[in-house]
């Protein structure tokens, strides 16, 4: 795995999101490297990815439906500017997605998280629409 043009202030708010919420990053992680196309880039989206592990602000709330039995903690405010950097170069495509997943691994290894098994892809589960 090689280092990746992440900056500092991006790279901050990811480890802090993933030692918040490594069982949401290691679902990213599964995801990034088993369906990487189902990740958009929407501008929509404060916090880019890591909004799948960690809210901005108010409570801690269930993660989405497809995202349950996770709970999405609030990321402390100090990290909200890194966020927002994260935010800034994903929707820029500063780094690829195969380079998030090397710095997911990477920070769950610093937690003492084990890496899950993300070999193969998806299934499909229905039939192509007919033309």
């Amino acid at each position: 795995m090689s280092q990746m043009p992440m900056s500092d202030g991006a790279r901050r708010a990811l480890r802090t999101a993933v030692q918040l919420n490594s069982p949401a990053a290691k679902l990213l992680l599964s995801v990034i490297r088993t369906a990487p196309g189902s990740m958009k880039y929407k501008a929509d989206d404060r916090f880019g990815p890591l909004g799948m592990m960690v809210r901005e602000s108010g409570p801690s709330l269930p993660a989405p439906r497809s995202l349950r039995p996770f709970v999405r903690p609030v990321l402390p405010h100090e990290f909200h500017r890194d966020a927002e950097d994260f935010r800034q170069e994903w929707l820029a495509k500063t780094f690829t997605k195969s380079e998030l997943g090397d710095e997911i691994e990477r920070s769950l290894d610093r937690c003492g998280e084990d890496i899950p098994e993300t070999r193969g892809g998806w299934q499909a589960i229905r039939p192509r629409p007919k033309k």
